[in-house]
């Protein structure tokens, strides 16, 4: 079965994530913070990964389940474009933000579901191709454009569930 293929940017947006300061990050607080280290190679979420946060967090970034984050930056080799689905029973903390070295995908026009992508980017091939764009020198860094560019297959939204 062929599928018309679409480019990722017109249907999905990258929102950054906050600035923090090390002020920020508590011993204890019911709000979390998950930055790169919240990412597993490929795609997925590492338990016990989140910061506890006692900063201010903007209700647009405040993260509910089903949101798709994406690796901004590589800690690791091959994390790059690796993403997470945020799962709240995953966590202990009552509310969770995000980082500036990671992207939640928003939906622009509909079309593409954010958990669709997150499917496509946890192919190693799709990834390094959305990779490719990567630069900086000691931390490579995915620049949004690179992966709004890309190019998915485009099945029915029925089929992207």
């Amino acid at each position: 079965m062929r599928f018309e293929m679409a480019r990722v940017g017109e249907y999905l947006s990258l929102v950054k994530g906050i600035s923090y300061t090390s002020k920020d990050l508590v011993d204890d607080s019911q709000q979390g913070l998950l930055t790169i280290n919240a990412f597993t190679l490929g795609g997925g979420f590492k338990p016990n990964s989140e910061k506890p946060f006692g900063g201010n967090i903007q209700s647009k970034f405040k993260l509910v389940n089903g949101d798709v984050l994406l690796a901004m930056t590589e800690q690791d080799y091959g994390l790059l474009a690796s993403p997470l689905v945020i799962n709240l029973e995953e966590t202990s903390f009552e509310t969770l933000t995000y980082s500036l070295d990671v992207a939640k995908v928003e939906i622009l026009n509909e079309g593409l579901l954010p958990q669709f992508l997150f499917n496509v980017l946890r192919v190693p091939a799709f990834r390094a191709r959305a990779a490719y764009g990567d630069s900086g020198s000691t931390v490579q860094r995915l620049p949004y454009d690179a992966l709004l560019e890309q190019l998915v297959p485009l099945p029915e939204l029925k089929v992207q569930g």
